[in-house]
């Protein structure tokens, strides 16, 4: 069962600072999410929390690694993405206030800093620089995950094997929009 790790307010300050998500952040702009932060630790194997649980918190991993899983109709375990060091998981439940879309697993001993979703949502209302840094990480995932979702489709829908069906199809790379 995770723990939470109890370290002195400056020690948690000091690894936040050192995360790339708020390394340009200077002394006490953390202050309000240190005061409102845990620090976890899972050993391998933990759930950080399931598919379908209510999305109450968002996570930075300081270390260690995590397996995004989602169950198939059928039940079986699909593995959907890989977290590592200075990950973000977790945000999406943060940004729309849905149910985990998917669970995340200790693929490692791992430390995790869990954010409150009420305090994100706030430093956001306030313009904080740490909420500006969280949301770098996830406009970079979900480009990343958007781009990767429209290779596959491409892959499946425009087959090279029929090239007399995609010529006159352009990819724009910079935006992922086809002509």
């Amino acid at each position: 069962m995770s723990s939470p790790l109890s370290l002195q307010r400056a020690q948690l300050d000091q690894m936040l600072i050192a995360h790339p998500i708020f390394s340009g952040l200077r002394e006490g702009e953390l202050d309000a999410l240190v005061d409102a932060a845990e620090l976890r630790q899972l050993a391998v194997g933990e759930a950080l929390f399931l598919q379908g649980a209510p999305g109450t918190d968002i996570f930075v991993v300081l270390s260690g690694q995590f397996r995004i899983t989602c169950a198939s109709p059928d039940g079986v375990e699909v593995v959907v993405g890989v977290i590592d060091n200075d990950g973000l998981i977790g945000e999406m439940s943060a940004l729309d206030s849905e149910p985990r879309s998917a669970t995340a697993t200790a693929a490692v001993d791992s430390t995790v800093v869990q954010i409150p979703n009420i305090l994100f949502r706030e430093l956001v209302r306030q313009g904080h620089p740490a909420a500006r840094g969280i949301l770098r990480l996830v406009r970079h995932h979900v480009c990343h995950r958007m781009r990767m979702l429209d290779e596959r489709i491409d892959a499946v829908f425009l087959p090279a094997a029929e090239p007399e069906r995609t010529a006159g199809l352009t990819r724009d790379r910079d935006v992922g929009e086809h002509r």
